[in-house]
């Protein structure tokens, strides 16, 4: 599922940074340079720098809550993450009536959910959300769980709640858009990917999943347009895509197997297949499409050509 992958993303991007604010006051001089060191460090994205600044923070004042959940999350980001759930513990521990203990919460669930020990996510975003109901992130991480457990009406619900709080919230967007794939109800899918695309338009597993909904609306030209986009996103970027979004294409493969006289899921997924350079498969989901429905097979043809003489 993309929203996972998404959640990474955003987190990395936004997470943590209102936190120290309200915590700095607590240490001394030379401990808040330290800690704001590091920090300055995570923003420009470099993790080394800023780990070493927060240990030495940490090296100087072991009680130190607001170091503690700054390396918490660089461990997340070097996908160290029990030692992420460590730091936070240790936040949740020292600091347990902090202003924004509830990102604490949240965070460490990110960690544990990455770690697939959702029953433990669910307790720290339910927490987060007991301590703040305004606070947005945890909706789409217990969304997220949700989802995970087939409990679709409950996460529907997470994702819309974060919706509402704040519209731009995409990956509660490509959440719902997936709870609106597993119900098949395709062009509501269909809003909430252009919706969410259109927030963050790089966003290669979304472009996936919208490629795949315009197939199976029998959307072709759009179809392998989103699917090529996705490919070509992955050749740009240093992580490689296909293996980022493989659980997407597990949605796909679980539509297929819950749908298996749907033609056009099987030539959806052998175009993917196709532009993955995985040949055979590929050819097998065509043919299998084909004998579903045989007028496909002239539908496609032109469409297929020209992703082959690419």
């Amino acid at each position: 599922m993309i929203r996972t992958l998404l959640l990474l993303v955003l987190v990395a991007l936004f997470g943590p940074f209102m936190f120290a604010a309200s915590v700095r006051a607590q240490f001394t001089d030379e401990e808040k340079a330290i800690v704001g060191s590091g920090v300055a460090h995570l923003q420009k994205g470099e993790l080394d720098l800023a780990l070493t600044d927060l240990n030495e923070a940490l090296r100087k004042n072991d009680k130190n809550y607001s170091a503690y959940f700054y390396r918490g999350f660089v461990r997340f980001l070097r996908q160290d993450l029990q030692g992420s759930i460590d730091d936070y513990s240790q936040v949740i521990s020292l600091a347990p009536k902090a202003k924004n203990i509830e990102k604490a919460y949240n965070n460490r669930g990110n960690s544990y959910f990455f770690l697939k020990k959702e029953d433990k996510s669910l307790g720290d975003y339910d927490q987060a959300i007991t301590i703040n109901p305004n606070y947005v992130d945890p909706y789409v991480g217990r969304g997220n769980v949700l989802f995970n457990k087939g409990e679709f009406d409950k996460a529907f619900a997470d994702y819309s709640k974060a919706i509402e709080l704040e519209p731009k919230t995409t990956a509660a967007y490509v959440g719902r858009a997936d709870v609106y794939f597993e119900k098949r109800e395709l062009v509501k899918a269909l809003d909430d990917l252009n919706t969410s695309l259109g927030q963050i338009e790089n966003l290669a597993g979304g472009h996936l999943k919208r490629g795949a909904v315009y197939g199976l609306l029998g959307k072709w030209p759009l179809a392998i347009k989103d699917i090529a986009r996705a490919a070509d996103i992955n050749s740009q970027s240093k992580t490689p895509y296909w293996g980022q979004v493989d659980s997407s294409l597990k949605d796909i493969d679980r539509f297929v197997l819950r749908n298996p006289t749907n033609a056009k899921a099987f030539a959806v997924r052998g175009i993917i297949f196709l532009f993955r350079g995985m040949n055979a498969e590929s050819q097998k989901d065509l043919e299998e499409s084909y004998r579903l429905d045989p007028p496909l097979r002239a539908e496609l043809n032109d469409h297929l050509k020209s992703i082959e003489r690419k």
